[in-house]
């Protein structure tokens, strides 16, 4: 039986190459990102390659369930609280929470609850996850 590492490479491989496919160079904070959270938290989850950016990517599954369905709340809770471990993260939206990190450098949540969040968010289809900008050369 093939270990986690294993699995994760085979897993990133495969989105390298859809990636590629469609002519993007995916970031490699954002795959060390999602790989390291995947792995923190071991749940799997599904990025279809349509919704792949250089510097952002959107989750549909964790562990088959629709990240937006109640019964993954807290799978897809725990994914963005090891998301915004990672200096690189720029922010992590879901239908129940979003983490943003401020010209300071601190990482924010703010609850779905929360009646300003709610009317930003609009409908859930997806679980979104960005880096910050590379600084300018």
């Amino acid at each position: 039986m093939p270990n986690l590492r294993h699995l994760l490479f085979i897993c990133a491989s495969l989105a390298s190459t859809a990636a590629s496919a469609q002519g993007i160079a995916v970031d490699s904070r954002l795959a060390e990102l999602v790989e390291k959270a995947v792995a923190a938290t071991r749940v799997n989850v599904n990025v279809p390659p349509r919704l792949m950016e250089a510097d952002s990517l959107q989750i549909d599954k964790i562990d088959g369930l629709g990240v937006c369905e109640a019964a993954a709340k807290d799978k897809v809770l725990a994914l963005q609280r090891a998301f915004a471990k990672s200096s690189a993260l720029k922010s992590t939206i879901s239908a129940f929470g979003v983490y943003v990190r401020q010209p300071s450098g601190e990482v924010l949540f703010s609850s779905a609850d929360a009646p300003e969040i709610q009317a930003q968010l609009g409908e859930c289809r997806y679980l979104y996850v960005s880096v910050l900008q590379r600084a300018a050369l």
